[in-house]
């Protein structure tokens, strides 16, 4: 078996793996929910958290709750990207705070969120499993703890044995 490693926006993993041009993929849940065609197996729970600037007050914070980002200018990736998350954390937010978020910039690209953090522009929400940017500071959501799964997709009907022993062998490395 050939492994390859490559990135791209949960969209166009979906669409390769239904087109069979790659086996499989990990994807962050719910944006895999309601797609027919796959299967997958969850890999681990995974919440969301706020990327914050380092000079920002709730940068000292090891947890903060979605009514803390209130007021806050929010940076998101754009919804096209996963619609099913992007539309959950609104949700999740207006629920919360009484009010929807202010969201101020929309980027396809994770570098560009970054850079607007850092630059004291806004408050990213996304997985906690995006790694720190320079000048940024993580800070776990407890409102967004649940909701949220890393899973071993592949088309349906190609689960097989050597799927099962790559999906072992990733859950065991969770």
């Amino acid at each position: 078996m050939d492994v390859g490693l490559m990135r791209c926006d949960p969209p166009e993993l979906k669409e390769r793996l239904l087109s069979g041009g790659i086996d499989c993929a990990l994807l962050h849940m719910p944006s895999t929910k309601g797609v027919s065609g796959l299967e997958w197996k969850v890999l681990k729970e995974v919440g969301m958290a706020a990327k914050v600037p380092l000079a920002h007050p709730l940068a000292k914070k090891k947890s903060l709750r979605l009514c803390d980002l209130a007021g806050e200018n929010i940076v998101m990736y754009n919804r096209a990207i996963a619609p099913l998350c992007y539309d959950f954390v609104l949700q999740k937010f207006a629920g919360a705070t009484g009010v929807a978020p202010n969201v101020q910039v929309h980027s396809r690209q994770q570098d560009a969120v970054g850079i607007h953090v850092a630059g004291s522009l806004g408050i990213a929400i996304v997985s906690e499993l995006v790694p720190d940017w320079a000048g940024t500071f993580t800070v776990l959501i407890e409102d967004l703890r649940e909701g949220f799964e890393l899973v071993f997709a592949v088309k349906a009907g190609r689960w097989n044995e050597t799927m099962e022993e790559v999906y072992q062998s990733m859950r065991e490395d969770c």
